[in-house]
């Protein structure tokens, strides 16, 4: 096998890995939408286990976010476009029976995006 075919090969893998780890990020934020939105019945009532369950899931779907796109302000937008959604739906959550708008869950979304962002740096 010669170089050029060793090299569209990993080209080709390469690009089904992106592919898989982008449906892999949006099936994460679905996963984000309907958990932050569940009524209160459905989520269990630990708020230690709150707030690591939010640091936790944001810090993924931001590691996802930075491994899935590569230019740098691209991903610098994404994460800010993250936290902006972490606000939404907390807002969101005024609406849904027996859930609150937290201070603490932003802080945990935020903190687990840039513990992300952080990793992400030093490992790229």
């Amino acid at each position: 096998m010669n170089f050029i075919a060793l090299t569209n090969r990993n080209a080709s893998a390469h690009a089904t890995l992106l592919q898989a780890v982008r449906v892999m990020l949006l099936s994460a934020i679905a996963c984000l939408f309907v958990g932050s939105l569940l009524p209160s019945d459905f989520v269990p009532a630990h708020p230690f286990r709150d707030k690591a369950l939010h640091f936790v899931g944001y810090a993924g779907i931001a590691s996802l976010a930075m491994i899935s796109i590569r230019h740098p302000q691209r991903q610098l937008i994404s994460l800010v476009l993250l936290s902006v959604l972490g606000v939404a739906l907390e807002l969101g959550q005024t609406f849904v029976p027996g859930r609150a708008f937290e201070l603490g869950d932003i802080v945990a979304n935020s903190g687990g995006i840039f513990v992300a962002f952080q990793v992400h740096r030093l490992i790229w």
